[in-house]
Order: structure tokens, then C-alpha cells, then sequence
């Protein structure tokens, strides 16, 4: 990774491109833990008036980053959260939703399973909550009008491109090295002494490509209570 040195300081909120929004503390912890550089203290970056939002901002490889703190999860703190966001930061390009996913439990058929530690990538948002009750059953609105629409070009075809092995392959290589930075910033000198003695500490990953999803499986060998953030 480049040393700060090679990076200049944003010069003000229009230089930031890139949005990241974590719901839950435990979330938040794990992207900070990855930032290269901090910037909140600088004036030049501070929000407009009237954004209720909370940020962390700061620069995160070779991007400058803005980590939005959520209120609580649901919808509508997501949607004002979002629309604060624009006000503050108006050129952001790219916002990504990062956290704990705590619906899929099985994919594929049933035939594979989702557990703690899997990385999914969405390639689509459904509104699986808007649609007509019935007295045995719940039928989700499924026209064009009832649907969000398609990701822009540049981030369709990006998520097209996860599809693609050889940047599986690459992808996967950088979870590794930050799951590695994570471990090594946030665990005792002890549990890491434990956890290097037994098998090695990441074993190979599984890759699943489905329709709207892309599921990483990764093995991670390290005591649970011992990783405090992740």
C-alpha cells in the first residue's frame, strides 16, 4: 500500500467521492479500523447546517472516504441519512451500504448456506416489504413502476465484473490482507500468539455467483470472543 506521503489532502467536501454507511457501532469499528488517514478535525470538511448526520471522514487506500454513522437501522433513517449525505457531500459517486446481512439464510436452491462469515455483494436492491397482505400469504408488487431501478453503468458493470473468476480471485486476495490488518489492530498480543499456533488463520475461500448475489465463504481460525469489532 502507497505511504500516506503520496496522497494530498482533499481540499474541500467536493473532493470526496465515495460514501460508506454502516447502521450498527460494531460495523462502523471494522471499515475505521482500515482508514490510512483521518480528516474530521479540518474545518474545510465540516457540514452544512441543517445535516443531522454524524460522519467519519478520513482516506482509505487511495480514496477519500466519508463513513456515514446511521441513527438506527430501518428505511427511513437509511433514507434520511442518504439525503443529508447529498447536502453535505454533493459530488459522491458511489455510496455502499457495509454490515452484518441478516436475512439469507440459504441460497442457490437450499443447497448452500449462508453463515457468519460470508461476504455477500448485492447486485440488486428488492423491496420485499411493499406489496399486498393477504389472510394466508404476502404477495410482493413485482412490476417495472414497483421496482428500484438498475445500477448506473459504471456500477453495473463493475458488479459484472465480480462475476468474472480472475477478479474473484483478486478480490479475494485483498479480503485476506484486510481481514489480516483487522485481526492485527484489534486483537490482544495474546489472542494473536493462540490463534498463530493452531491452523493457519485463513483458510481458502468458496465463491457462489447467483442472480443478485455473490457470496465469498471464507474460514477464519480465530476464537470468536477474541475478535472484539469484527
Amino acid at each position: 500500500m502507497p505511504t500516506p506521503h503520496a496522497y494530498s489532502r482533499p481540499r474541500d467536501r467536493n473532493a470526496f467521492e465515495v460514501a460508506i454507511i454502516c447502521a450498527l457501532t460494531v460495523e462502523a469499528d471494522a471499515v475505521i479500523t482500515l482508514f490510512d488517514d483521518f480528516w474530521e478535525r479540518d474545518e474545510q470538511y465540516e457540514k452544512v447546517n441543517g445535516d443531522a448526520n454524524s460522519y467519519t471522514i478520513g482516506r482509505l487506500g487511495q480514496h477519500h472516504v466519508v463513513l456515514v454513522h446511521m441513527y438506527r437501522m430501518g428505511k427511513v433513517p437509511a433514507a434520511n441519512v442518504a439525503a443529508n449525505l447529498r447536502s453535505s457531500f454533493p459530488r459522491i459517486r458511489l455510496g455502499v451500504l457495509v454490515g452484518i446481512c441478516g436475512g439469507v439464510p440459504f441460497i442457490d436452491g437450499g443447497k448452500a448456506e449462508i453463515i457468519l462469515g460470508d461476504i455477500v455483494i448485492s447486485t440488486q436492491i428488492v423491496p420485499t416489504d411493499f406489496g399486498r397482505q393477504y389472510s394466508d400469504s404476502f404477495v410482493r408488487k413485482d412490476t417495472s413502476e414497483d421496482n428500484l431501478g438498475k445500477p448506473s453503468p459504471e456500477i453495473g458493470g463493475f458488479l459484472m465484473s465480480l462475476q468474472n473468476r480472475a477478479a474473484q480471485i483478486k478480490l479475494e486476495d485483498h479480503i485476506r490482507s484486510n481481514l489480516v490488518t483487522i485481526f492485527d489492530l484489534t486483537l490482544s498480543p495474546s489472542s494473536m500468539r493462540k490463534a498463530r499456533s493452531s491452523r493457519s488463520i485463513l483458510e481458502p475461500m468458496k465463491t457462489s455467483s447467483l442472480n443478485q448475489l455473490t457470496v465469498i465463504s471464507i474460514n477464519i481460525q480465530r476464537p470468536v470472543q477474541s475478535v472484539p469489532g469484527v
